[in-house]
């Protein structure tokens, strides 16, 4: 089978619109996916250090500040995690609860996620 100049002049041009067009699409799906694999990732940091906050935080002898310092500590281990915020309360008498704030690495241009964790414990009881 034989192409025709005709055959031949009507795919003319179909490489560059594969470049131009298909390759930058496949780029930003790639782009996205790594993306959404870093906010999980922020996510269970998070997580992770607001039950290091928890901890500090409810022992006989803790305090608030130092639930609040575990936890910036911790979470300060995680490059993923721009922007830190802490905050320790007590919902309840005897409870203590920590949150963790902040945003995820940027992966794709202009995309920075929110992303938060929390724990809360009882504290423990005075003898």
């Amino acid at each position: 089978m034989t192409v025709t100049r005709a055959q031949r002049d009507a795919q003319a041009g179909t490489t560059a619109l594969v470049v131009v067009i298909v390759m930058p699409a496949i780029l930003f799906i790639i782009a996205s996916v790594a993306q959404v694999i870093a906010w999980q990732f922020a996510r269970q940091a998070a997580q992770q250090s607001a039950a290091f906050g928890v901890e500090a935080a409810r022992v006989h002898g803790g305090s608030d500040a130092a639930g609040a310092q575990r936890a910036a500590e911790s979470a300060g281990q995680f490059r993923s995690l721009h922007g830190v915020t802490v905050t320790v309360a007590h919902p309840r008498p005897g409870i203590v609860e920590v949150d963790v704030t902040a945003n995820t690495a940027t992966v794709v241009p202009g995309v920075s996620l929110p992303i938060s964790g929390s724990a809360t414990a009882a504290q423990e009881p005075v003898p």
